[in-house]
């Protein structure tokens, strides 16, 4: 059985191969805080917002509104 990320466990959706979350939350060390930072987002974006924002932005240039809102969320 494989286990969904931290991102997908808190959103309560199903995680799959190609997640767009997971590659986000890579850099957070903490599991918690994995969970707090997409519980967070997931609040002020809404939950299909979220997923439309990551699935939009490039590997090269995340959403800067993410990474800032993401770090101040796990301090």
């Amino acid at each position: 059985m494989k286990l969904s990320c931290n991102g997908c466990r808190v959103l309560r959706k199903g995680c799959s191969q190609d997640c767009i979350i997971k590659p986000c939350l890579e850099w957070i060390s903490s599991p918690e805080s994995q969970g707090n930072a997409t519980l967070f987002l997931a609040k002020f974006y809404g939950r299909t917002g979220l997923l439309n924002l990551l699935a939009n932005a490039t590997d090269q240039n995340p959403p800067a509104t993410v990474v800032v809102a993401a770090s101040v969320c796990c301090k």
